[in-house]
């Protein structure tokens, strides 16, 4: 079986598991949306011919084609053959993929296969990679942290904000974080409650991705701890 036959894959893109970590199979109008972003997936390894790393995939069976800040902003997965056809990705960065950008004309860059690795950043008019500077350790490490770039943001919208939780956090209280976080709401509440059950904080970001005059209070409100931080 070529590695590009990802609808393998599909009868677990089709359940999830809902608060209270039950399993649970999608209504058919979700499940033609995976099938249809597995479709788009598969096509992308083919024009590949490589695999694709599983976090990477998580992503995009949640997310893509959406801004995760102001900036940065991730590629659909029916857009991936496109972006990279127009970086050239294939020629001047082989074994490297391009997963979105910066909305100034750099690139958001990982490597393909199956294990996880860096997030790299780039010239879109030098996709090589001696020109990568890295943003972060890895996908799941970038994406918790909101997708920052370091340097991308001055003055008041580089603070970032960080909560915690005083004891185990209810069912309500992830609630409203998930409303209040475009990044939470990709979660599910069990993964949110594994962070907050581990004593770990969760990472908003950028101020500017959620300044809403309601957030800080909404979260404080629901019981939240919450740290501002500024970038050094």
């Amino acid at each position: 079986m070529k590695v590009w036959d990802f609808p393998v894959r599909q009868p677990a893109m089709l359940r999830r598991r809902d608060e209270f970590g039950q399993k649970q199979t999608l209504k058919p109008y979700l499940q033609r949306i995976l099938m249809s972003k597995a479709a788009s997936v598969c096509a992308f390894m083919k024009w590949a011919d490589a695999e694709l790393p599983d976090d990477y995939l998580d992503l995009l069976r949640m997310r893509g084609g959406e801004f995760c800040n102001d900036l940065v902003r991730l590629y659909s997965s029916d857009e991936l053959i496109e972006r990279n056809e127009t970086n050239e990705a294939k020629k001047y960065c082989p074994g490297f993929i391009a997963i979105g950008d910066d909305s100034g004309g750099q690139a958001i860059v990982i490597a393909v296969g199956k294990a996880p690795g860096a997030v790299y950043l780039v010239d879109q008019g030098s996709m090589h990679p001696d020109d990568f500077d890295v943003i972060a350790p890895d996908l799941n490490t970038w994406v918790a942290e909101g997708c920052m770039i370091a340097g991308s943001q001055e003055g008041p919208s580089s603070y970032r904000f960080s909560v915690r939780f005083k004891g185990k956090p209810t069912l309500q209280a992830l609630k409203v974080l998930r409303e209040l976080s475009p990044l939470a709401k990709a979660m599910s509440l069990v993964d949110l409650m594994n962070i907050f059950s581990g004593n770990r904080s969760f990472n908003f970001g950028l101020v500017a991705e959620l300044r809403r005059a309601e957030t800080l209070p909404g979260l404080v409100d629901a019981g939240f701890l919450v740290t501002q931080e500024t970038d050094e």
